[in-house]
């Protein structure tokens, strides 16, 4: 029950204030007459409300492609989208790692074989072992590097695969690392044959701070956190020459500052690496390459989550204009299908006021019933669970009358009075992980003047969805 929001949509939430105001998304795109049609549907029973469409329908699933699976949604016309959130999937069970993609330009991660550094690449005074540890897309895919002895010596692994560089063109080199032992941090320095004075950028990573040792044309450099403890750090310049060249070179620096650091290694600090990419202009969201380098037209809406429970995932970041949306699913065995039994792809409502009081959050299971065992005498020798879930209850007080008048939230009534499911966020930086799906179990929504100013106050009550 996870709500992840991009760090840009945070930053603008708490210069608005709205960091903390509830959300709730269901398909109000159905007041402008535009549906979503989930592709690549296909009947797995267990009939769900559908947050997209407001129908119900059988389990959404797909059949796994090289261990992925995209389901998408198309809307009618393009809209602003900044939320896709789903419940009652799979990717628990089957192991799957699972992220929120939007559909924008084209682009393409120029490195072959971006997670198998085994086959490929060239280890400099590092031992490589091959998927040791689960990357951030829940695959036993990342590779680690050990140091050896040696005396004042560099320490990399390097793409063999030439890549072309066009001069005047900007140019990106981005990895996921994660420390596994030691105390060692990351570089990226970027081919001498391409950039004059090959650019060189550390990130120290205990602190997330991106130096940039070795300047080149328009150098930048950046390091993000993409959860799970991994951190990926990128490297941006120009091109001074047109040429084809490997070389992008993946360090471990003993310095958190120097990006060409030559040092003496210890025999047993290492780093997990993961997710290399090459690709002209910014840094966008990782391209998955095997024998060959790939192109993608859809980017992530934030990290990758590797579930461990069915309950509800969201991705909420700026606003995007979009046609298609989907979910993508990675360490997918051929033998089984992922499965969604509640897509929303939309724009959440935000209310008009935090909560002042009258919510009590789900913290455990709020409905148990219990088959207990008594004593003749009336002592308890134990106790079982027969029945466990929960129920949410919201109370809203000094609305608008205009909020309350609007589109957004009469056409939430609607929806919702008539049995539609929603999913809601009470304190969205804050507690992200009280996000919920839930349908009326209660009293419909009528909202009631509650003082001066044509101030109104909304209760709503309902079932929650907790997997």
């Amino acid at each position: 029950m996870t709500l992840y929001i991009s760090p840009a949509l945070a930053a603008l939430m708490s210069a608005a204030g709205t960091e903390n105001t509830p959300l709730i998304a269901w398909n109000n795109f159905a007041a402008d007459a535009t549906m979503s049609t989930l592709l690549g549907t296909s009947a797995a029973g267990f009939p769900a409300s559908n947050a997209a469409t407001g129908s119900t329908y059988d389990e959404w699933k797909g059949i796994p492609t090289d261990d992925r699976v995209a389901l998408r949604a198309q809307l009618t016309e393009s809209k602003t989208v900044t939320m896709v959130a789903i419940a009652a999937h799979n990717a628990a069970d089957i192991g799957a790692g699972v992220v929120a993609q939007r559909a924008g330009f084209s682009r393409t991660n120029e490195i072959p074989r971006s997670q198998d550094f085994s086959t490929g690449w060239f280890t400099a005074n590092v031992a490589l072992t091959s998927a040791a540890t689960t990357g951030p897309d829940g695959t036993m895919s990342a590779g680690l590097i050990v140091e050896n002895t040696a005396v004042g010596v560099a320490r990399y692994v390097t793409n063999t695969s030439a890549v072309n560089f066009t001069a005047g063109t900007a140019y990106s080199v981005s990895c996921y690392v994660k420390r596994a032992t030691g105390i060692r941090h990351f570089a990226l320095t970027l081919p001498s044959a391409a950039f004059a004075g090959s650019p060189a950028a550390a990130f120290n990573l205990d602190t997330g701070v991106a130096t940039i040792s070795t300047a080149g044309t328009n150098t930048s450099a950046g390091i993000t956190d993409a959860g799970a403890g991994w951190l990926r750090c990128a490297i941006k310049s120009d091109a001074t020459a047109t040429a084809s060249s490997p070389d992008a070179i993946f360090r471990m620096v003993s310095s958190p500052t120097n990006g060409k650091d030559f040092y003496t290694g210890d025999g047993a600090s290492g780093l997990y690496i993961w997710g290399a990419q090459i690709e002209s202009g910014g840094v966008t969201s990782y391209i998955y390459t095997t024998t060959a380098p790939a192109s993608s037209s859809y980017h992530d809406l934030g990290q990758w989550v590797v579930p461990s429970t069915p309950a509800p995932i969201a991705w909420y970041s700026t606003a995007s204009t979009l046609q298609f949306c989907r979910v993508l699913f990675h360490n997918v065995s051929p033998s089984v299908n992922p499965t969604v039994g509640v897509f929303f792809c939309g724009d959440p409502m935000v209310m008009d006021r935090p909560f002042y009081q009258g919510f009590a959050p789900i913290l455990t299971p709020t409905e148990v019933e219990l088959q207990s065992n008594v004593s003749a005498g009336g002592h308890l020798l134990g106790s079982s669970v027969v029945k466990r879930g929960s129920r949410i209850a919201m109370q809203f007080n000094n609305l608008s009358d205009t909020f309350v008048r609007g589109d957004d939230f009469k056409g939430f009534m609607a929806h919702f009075n008539d049995g539609g499911g929603a999913f809601a966020a009470w304190r969205p930086t804050k507690y992200a992980d009280d996000l919920h799906y839930f349908w009326r179990d209660g009293q419909p929504v009528q909202p009631t003047n509650s003082g001066p100013r044509a101030l109104m106050s909304a209760a709503i009550e309902g079932r929650v969805y907790e997997g």
